[in-house]
């Protein structure tokens, strides 16, 4: 039920995106990729995937099986949107989970930081 409540939501963003004719979606949050392909099914316009674009920049710099770090919330990890796309040719290592409990005061206070920097 909760799984179809957030989609739901993020289905109306979308939904009023496409309505007010914008060429395209951008999700900056990592999270939400794990409504993608459900939201790919009912949205007209294209979706830009944020674990594909890193993806496919890693790619290009990095050779085969390389271990790459991901810095996320807990809640991105245990999605498991990243592996989606790394685990057949990458290693993702992450946190261990002492510093990997902290990780959301760490995002809240990089996007505070981010928010002063920009205003």
């Amino acid at each position: 039920k909760k799984y179809y409540n957030v989609l739901n939501s993020l289905l109306d963003g979308c939904k009023m995106l496409q309505k007010n004719n914008c060429k395209f979606i951008v999700m900056p949050c990592n999270t939400a990729h794990y409504w993608y392909d459900d939201l790919r099914k009912k949205v007209k316009i294209p979706i830009l995937s944020m674990p594909k674009e890193v993806y496919l920049d890693t790619v290009k710099n990095c050779k085969k099986n390389s271990k790459v770090g991901i810095l996320s919330t807990e809640a991105t990890l245990s999605t498991k949107v990243y592996n989606k796309y790394f685990d057949k040719n990458f290693n993702l290592v992450s946190p261990n989970k002492n510093l990997q409990k902290n990780s959301k005061t760490y995002v809240k206070n990089l996007n505070l930081f981010t928010v002063k920097l920009v205003f």
